[in-house]
């Protein structure tokens, strides 16, 4: 049931005599509405009013603004003034129209207008039109006649008339930002008597364009005259008239300037400072071309022998004809159209000194021989800089030289050639210098660059200095482009020939760029320093680019220092006549006495780039020095440009000859380096020529990508004071040796490096033949074919002498292939012949190395001499040799290579005194693994001291400490100081990487050893050999001669073995550390010792590996110092002392056959006399440990049932043996137990429960048969121990058990209903909650709490209840879970694992309720449903039949009452729950609509009771759709609020009448409407309502309420289903 509520709003007006009732709304639901509300509701027209006065007002400021009444009368008084015009007679007009041409245009910007004038009316003179500039005007033309502009005021004009603008011709004058050398002066001088000599500007001083002159040399002297007096500084354009040839006389040509000037004896010299260019053309239309030919009807001018010039001059457009010109410091352009006869021209003056900045700039020549000087001819000096530009000529250029031909430049030169078309035959940058006495100098820096266009260009001779003379600054040359060499002898010279150049030696002298790649025809020598003589300071920078073969384009001998003919040194001249003497001098003693005695000297680097194409064609040297003198700096050549794979070829190779086609490394085609016959070197000299150049630096070679033959690191010749290098990054080189060919003398070091690239004949960190190397030589190779052989150095006669080291590394490449001539060295010493000095060292190592390493069959690797060589190695005892060998696991590397510490053949030629020999070969197969190739002994004593350390190999032919006939004994190790110490399985490499499968040694076996070290889980195997510590020992004389030497140490589970019977072992002291073994077949004299020793008896241990089986034949009854008589194999024999063999028993010795896996017990039998032995007894060796720690804290022991183990295990002898005895309780022992104790033993695992409360956790029994599987025992679900009883009496076992107490504990969360809860126990909740855990396991299920979970629901639809679980001995040792019990209500539906529960309940909706669900979650909040989770995720809803949900948001009227059986269910894999209720859908009964007015007017106060009925908007209706549900109802009303002002109320006013009778409203309810409908639907209860009907509501007023005012009050309706029952 809802009550609704209507407000009533009664207005009695202020205003008059009269009270109104304005209305009475009605709202359901809604209480009141307020006074101010109505207020606002009624004054929306007054809204509305405003917005029409905004309108209004708008239009008003519309109005405003609009064109009102004067605008109107504007427009009326216009349109009066036209018509008045327009009625009033018309005179006639004419049109006057204005013309002027684009260059003279009006003032307005426009070159016409026009004007309307009455017929009859005069011309004003304001009529015409003002121009932009009326410099020029002379008036208006009409009908042929020009009229100024006051004469055109006495026309009368009677037609329309066309003015046409007459102005002065004028003489077109140059633009003032545009120079008379870019101009043309053919507009200028377009109205000149051309026949005459013009002067461009006039200048006679009269400001004109131009000033004409007689057509004569005289006139020429005039214009210069006039110039030479109103010059200004200015330039100016000389025209010299036309006409037949004009000679010039002497004296206006001269070098001369008079003392008084006049127009008779002016010269062009004179023009200085008066004039800034002088522009001569011998062409009246003077065009300007880039024609090198004669422009037609040019004049032809001859300067005379020599003319003299006192300004810059431009010539074009003229055939002049002479012999010298001298600029005098001024700048000359021979410009296009002009033509010459062949002149030398200067930049300069003949002689003297002067100032300037001449540039020469050459786009036009002509015939005949020209010769070009920045500078003077004869002498002086000029100051400033001078420039030579070439941009076209009509031929070749004899001469050009950026600097004087005599004389000096106190400043810069600089040249630029861009097109030369024919033969520049001689170049010098600088200058030439004709002698020593008249020498071309240059204080600054000399530039020079040619970049030619042209194909037609040859380069002959090129100096980028002078012939004779000093180069303050530094010559920098850049030659590039189209063109070619002249011929094939042409010489380049980045210096000079003579002179000095640079003063600072940290900056560059000289730098060069040659680049001939584009070059067509020709080559040249290039030669980057000075051809004879001269001191360079500072660097020389070479890049040269030659064309792609010999002659074309390309380089013959190239030297980056002093060239073919420098000034060398000889032996006496820097010192060295007595070569000890000197070798005994300082480096700077050395340097000194070169130094003073050299005519050709370079202090700073010499660095030169030989980037691509042809070099050394004709030649076949090619030096980063020179070929002689003194360098006080580092050398260093670069041979071609390495490509972006590092292949060789491409653009960037440099080569000799034609470009090379078949460049693809091989091992077979060796032949192409040696063919190209081009040596390089980084240093200098020349072969043959001894002691021609001294070098006191570093020098460097570096071959980038090329084919070469013979290529060195040092000089052809001479002394280099410093270290050589010599570096393959790619190419072909026969040869590549880190020194150099001939050179007397490398007091530093020499390497090698092979980055990548084929080497052919030989690798030496030395050279050729170097009468000395001081220092150390060294060989790196990272990657290449290497067919050559390696070596330090190679060596052509014996006095070829390494005093230093040498240190040869190998990190890759392929080996594989044979040197081109000569024998396969690989060493540590000297290839061919010669000395080295010092310490000897080779190391291959190839663990980085991610290609194919591999060596040629036979390959002989020596870290001394090379094998079978006779070379010299070391000086004394106090040299070593040293050789490493590092591979790649898995990989062949080394191919059966037999390997010597020194293969040299004569022992005297070996003087080093140590032998170091380091080997990681795993997976590879070494042939014989020698110390030497000649005999270690001598005089009965061993020769060298040996350390050899072999870290893994795959399989060794033979290992000898000596040769492979040398035989150690007894006497020659007791007369030796040196020993040879062997060790297998050390860490040689860094990595400790040990290999584990056995190193197999065939052949010879292993003999002749000193000491013998086996370590690392390495197995040394002799398989068809021997291990013996002299090649001649036996079993029958190793107890007299070969049992004093030879020590066996096996550690860390190392061993060693013999395969056959035939075979045996002989040593002397066997000691075992960690674990070791030895393999053999069983019997006596098969492992021969002297001693044995484990130093750790709790550790130490020897395991003997039997490797023959079914042989209990070969046991022998032996009397065993521990198990008595046994029947035993004999092992270890030990001789000449029996009672050594007391060391073996059964704690340090035991055995296993390998096929099997059974096992045998050590013991010792010493009951011989000549013998004692090592015995192996049949039995099980059990190994019982506890693992510790446990897990957490777990604890428990080990014990036994073996009651044969005595205590202590005395007296001897023994049935059995124990760490301890039966029931013993431990936590690690063993028992040795003898084939003839019949008993299997039992071990039982015993965890300690009381304070740990420790469980078995896992054991693991592993058995020494072949091939059986581990036992493993498993965690124990409770704490009782376990037993383990031995299944076989043959085979040892190693047990390990382990403890744990680690708290675990584990429960889960559950669902249970009230039911269940209800009398729900302890027990039954730990089952439920699988609750379980060790050690101690502990709860909170408490009485209190079980109550709690015993409590019924009520109203809550769950409950949860946290338990927590708690299990472990200690703080450290602890775990806790918390789990919930949830109980749900009865009616849930509990999925079957417990996890999750579906509840909800029946429920009824209204049509409007079930209509109105929008999604289930709508649905879910009447029926309650949810789905409750036994972990602590929240609540969620379920999933609803969708079917069902349809049903019941579709429901309708004509269904009601609908029940829709609704099915909601959870799932989570394989669970599922589901719960069904039942959704009743039924009809209502409401109250669907109440008025929204009761309107009972504007009511005047009257004298007497009044009845007011009110116009009602709206409808009073019930709406019932309930169905068959359906009953009677009733509506009531009563009034909640009598109506008031707030001052005075209106009491018991309303009225309700109904059948005629009227009711009062009161407070308390009054029946309006009672009834039951037939059927769905609305029944209106106002609908007859009104004063007609004389029924519903009204008002009834009495007088003395009649009261002026707003009244409101409130009316409640209700609607009651039940009739009786409100």
């Amino acid at each position: 049931m809802k009550r609704f509520l209507t407000t009533l709003l009664v207005f009695l007006l202020t205003s008059g005599p009269c009270f109104s009732y304005a209305m009475v709304v009605a709202q359901a639901e809604s209480v009141t509405k307020t006074s101010e509300e109505q207020s606002m509701s009624s004054s929306d027209p007054v809204v509305s009013s405003i917005d029409s006065l905004e309108e209004t007002k708008e239009t008003d400021v519309q109005a405003s603004s609009e064109p009102a009444s004067t605008d109107s009368s504007t427009g009326a008084t216009d349109t009066a003034s036209a018509e008045t015009e327009a009625s009033s007679e018309a005179a006639e007009e004419v049109q006057v129209t204005f013309l002027t041409d684009t260059e003279h245009v009006f003032a307005t910007g426009e070159t016409r207008t026009q004007i309307s004038k009455n017929k009859g009316e005069a011309l004003k003179e304001s009529d015409s039109p003002v121009f932009e500039d009326d410099t020029a005007f002379e008036g208006w033309s009409l009908d042929g006649t020009v009229y100024t502009s006051q004469a055109l005021t006495e026309l009368i004009l009677t037609e329309n008339q066309t003015l046409t603008a007459v102005f002065k011709p004028t003489v077109k004058a140059r633009a003032a930002d545009i120079s008379l050398a870019e101009q043309s002066i053919k507009e200028i001088i377009a109205e000149a008597d051309k026949t005459k000599v013009i002067a461009v500007p006039s200048p006679a001083g009269d400001d004109s364009a131009y000033a004409e002159y007689t057509n004569s040399a005289e006139g020429i002297r005039q214009a210069l005259f006039d110039m030479y007096q109103n010059g200004n500084g200015q330039e100016f354009a000389l025209y010299v008239g036309s006409g037949g040839s004009l000679s010039l006389p002497t004296n206006l040509t001269s070098k001369t300037i008079p003392a008084t000037i006049d127009n008779t004896n002016m010269t062009f010299y004179a023009l200085q400072g008066k004039v800034s260019r002088l522009i001569i053309t011998g062409h009246g239309d003077d065009p300007i071309t880039d024609a090198t030919t004669l422009t037609s009807g040019s004049r032809t001018v001859a300067l005379g022998t020599d003319i003299y010039f006192g300004s810059d001059v431009v010539i074009r457009n003229l055939n002049y004809t002479g012999t010298r010109m001298y600029m005098n410091g001024h700048s000359l352009s021979l410009n296009g159209g002009s033509t010459g006869n062949g002149l030398a021209i200067y930049g300069g003056s003949n002689n003297g000194d002067l100032t300037g900045n001449p540039t020469i700039t050459v786009n036009a020549t002509g015939s005949g021989t020209w010769n070009i000087y920045g500078g003077n001819q004869s002498g002086g000096t000029l100051t400033g800089n001078t420039a030579i530009v070439v941009n076209n000529t009509v031929g070749g250029i004899s001469t050009i030289a950026g600097g004087a031909n005599i004389g000096t430049i106190d400043g810069n030169t600089n040249v630029a050639i861009n097109r030369l078309n024919g033969t520049l035959g001689s170049y010098y940058g600088g200058g030439l210098g004709t002698n020593a006495s008249n020498t071309a100098n240059v204080t600054g820096n000399v530039e020079t660059t040619i970049q030619t266009t042209n194909t037609s260009f040859r380069l002959s001779a090129f100096t980028g200095g002078v012939q004779y003379g000093n180069i303050g600054g530094t010559i920098r040359s850049t030659i590039s482009g189209a063109g070619g060499w002249s011929g094939t002898a042409n010489r380049f010279i980045g210096g000079s020939f003579y002179g000095n150049i640079g003063s600072d030696r940290s900056k560059d002298a000289i730098v060069t760029n040659l680049d001939a790649s584009s070059y067509s025809t020709g080559r040249s020598e290039f030669e980057g320093g000075n051809r004879n003589t001269g001191t360079i300071t500072g660097n020389i920078v070479n890049t040269v680019k030659a064309g792609p073969s010999a002659s074309v384009g390309g380089i013959g001998d190239f030297n980056g220092g002093g060239g073919n003919n420098v000034s060398t040194l000889t032996q006496s001249s820097m010192g060295a006549s007595n070569t000890t003497t000197y070798d005994n001098y300082t480096p700077e003693q050395r340097a000194a006495l070169a130094e003073a005695a050299a005519s050709f000297k370079v202090y700073g680097d010499i660095t030169s780039h030989l980037v691509s194409g042809s070099f050394s064609n004709g030649a076949i040297y090619s030096t980063a020095a020179g070929r002689g003198g003194y360098v006080e700096g580092n050398t260093t050549i670069e041979v071609g440009t390495i490509t972006s794979d590092g292949s060789p070829g491409g653009d960037g190779i440099a080569y000799t000859g034609t470009r090379p086609t078949n460049l693809d490394y091989s091992t077979t085609n060796k032949t192409r380096g040696n063919a190209s016959g081009w040596d390089i070197v980084g240093g200098g000299g020349y072969p043959g020529t001894a002691w021609d150049i001294y070098i006191k630096g570093n020098t460097k070679t570096i071959l980038n990508n090329t084919v070469a033959r013979w290529t060195y690191g040092g000089s052809f010749s001479g002394v280099i004071e410093g270290n050589s290098s010599n570096t393959l990054n790619s190419g072909i080189v026969d040869t590549l040796e880190g020194t150099g060919y001939t050179g007397r003398r490398v007091y530093g070091d020499g390497r090698t490096t092979v980055n990548n690239g084929q080497v052919d004949w030989f690798l030496s960190g030395g050279g050729w033949d170097d009468l000395l190397v001081t220092g150390n030589v060294a060989v790196t190779v990272y990657d290449g074919v290497i067919n050559a052989s390696l070596g330090a150095s190679y060596g052509v006669a014996s006095s070829h002498t390494i005093n230093g080291n040498s240190d040869n590394r190998v990190f890759g490449g392929n080996f594989s292939g044979t040197p081109r001539t000569g024998s396969n060295g690989f060493s540590g010493g000297v290839t061919n012949n010669g000395r080295l000095l010092g310490n000897a060292s080779l190391t291959l190592d190839l663990r980085d190395y991610d290609g194919e390493f591999a060596l040629p069959s036979g390959t002989n690797i020596s870290g001394g001499n090379p094998f079978n060589s006779t070379n010299i190695v070391g000086t004394d005892s106090s040299n070593t040799i040293t050789l490493n060998i590092y591979t790649k696991p898995g990989s062949d590397a080394l191919n059966g290579a037999t390997i010597y510490g020194d293969g040299g053949r004569t022992a005297s030629n070996t003087r080093s005194g140590k032998i170091y020999m380091n080997i990681q070969a795993e997976g590879s197969s070494i042939g014989n693994l020698y110390t030497t190739y000649y005999s270690n002994i001598s005089s009965s004593q061993i020769l060298r001291d040996v350390e050899m350390r072999v870290q893994g190999a795959k399989s060794i032919n033979g290992i000898s400490g000596g040769n492979a006939s040398d035989n150690f004994t007894n006497t020659i190790v007791a007369n030796s100081s040196n020993q040879v110490k062997m060790s297998f399985g050390e860490n040689v490499d860094g990595t400790a990487s040990y290999q584990t499968d056995p190193i197999a040694v065939t052949g010879l076996g292993i003999v002749n050893f000193t000491e013998l070290n086996v370590t690392n889980g390495i197995k040394l195997m002799a398989n068809g050999g021997d291990i013996k510590n002299g090649r001649s020992a036996t079993a029958a004389n190793h107890a007299t001669t070969y049992h004093q030497f030879g020590d066996i140490h096996l550690s860390k589970d190392a061993g060693i073995g013999i395969s056959s019977a035939t075979n045996l072992i002989s040593g002397a002291k066997l000691t075992v550390e960690d674990k070791g073994t030895i393999e053999s077949p069983p019997g006596t004299g098969r492992i021969n010792l002297s001693d044995f020793a484990t130093p750790d008896t709790d550790k130490d241990h020897l395991t003997w590996l039997k490797t023959t089986t079914n042989d209990a034949g070969s046991r022998v009854n032996s009397q065993g110092t521990w198990f008595g008589a046994v029947s035993a194999y004999q092992v270890l024999t030990i001789n000449p002392t029996a009672a050594n063999a007391a060391a073996i028993t059964p704690i340090n010795f035991s055995g296993i056959e390998k096929a099997t896996g059974k096992t045998f017990i050590g013991d010792n039998d010493v009951t011989n006399a000549a013998n004692g032995y090592g015995i192996a007894i049949p039995g099980s060796i059990i190994n019982y440990e506890v693992e510790t720690p446990g897990v957490a804290n777990g604890i428990g022991a080990i014990s036994h049932n073996v009651t044969a183990v005595k205590e202590n295990n005395t007296p001897l002898t023994l049935q059995a043996w124990g760490t301890e005895q039966a029931g013993t309780q431990v936590q690690k022992g063993r028992l040795l137990i003898p084939y003839t104790v019949t008993e299997l033993p039992t071990l039982t695992f015993t965890p300690e429960t009381q304070t740990s409360g420790s469980w078995v956790y896992a054991g693991q029994i592993k058995s020494s048969k072949l091939d059986s599987t581990d036992q493993q025992l498993t965690e124990q679900p409770d704490s009782e121990p376990v037993d383990w009883t031995s299944p076989d009496g043959e085979y040892s076992y190693d047990i390990s058990v382990r403890y744990s107490n680690k708290a675990e504990v584990q429960a889960r969360n559950v669902i249970l209903t009230e039911q269940e809860a209800q009398s729900l126990t302890k027990e039954q909740a730990v089952t439920y909650l699988e609750a379980s855990g060790r050690p101690f396991f502990k709860d909170t299920l408490t009485d209190e709490v079980l109550a709690a979970i015993q409590e019924p629901l009520e109203t809550a639809v769950y409950r949860k209840q946290a338990i927590t679980f708690s299990v472990g001995e200690n703080d450290q040792n602890q775990a806790e879970t918390t789990v919930n019990l949830v109980v749900v209500k009865n009616e849930s539906v509990i999925s079957a694992d417990r996890q999750f529960a579906v509840y909800a309940k029946d429920v009824r909706l209204t049509l409007p309720e079930a209509t109105a669900l929008t999604d289930e979650a709508a649905l879910a909040d009447y029926t309650q449903a949810t789905t409750i989770f036994a972990d602590n995720r929240a609540n969620i809803p379920p999933t609803v039949d969708p079917q069902a949900f349809a049903a019941i948001q579709q429901a309708t009227e004509d269904e009601l009452l609908k029940n829709v059986s609704t099915a909601y269910h959870y799932e989570a894999g394989s669970q599922r729950a589901e719960k069904v209720v039942n959704v009743a859908v039924a009809g209502e009964l409401i109250l669907s609509s109440v008025p929204t007015d009761f309107d009972f007017g504007q009511q005047k106060v009257a004298t007497e009771t009044q009845d007011y009925w009110p116009t009602i908007t709206g409808e009073l209706a019930v709406k019932d759709t309930r169905g068959s549900e359906r009953s009677p109802w009733r509506l009531t009303v009563k009034e909640q609020q009598p109506l008031t002002d707030g001052t005075d109320q209106l009491t018991d006013v309303f009225r309700f009448v109904a059948n005629g009778q009227e009711q009062m409203i009161t407070s308390g309810e009054m029946i309006i409407e009672e009834t039951e409908l037939t059927e769905n639907g609305t029944y209106v209860v106002n609908q007859h309502w009104g004063e007609s009907q004389n029924e519903g509501i009204k008002l009834t007023v009495p007088v003395e309420q009649q009261k002026v005012g707003d009244y409101q009050g409130t009316l409640s309706w209700q609607l009651v289903s039940a009739p009786g029952n409100p």
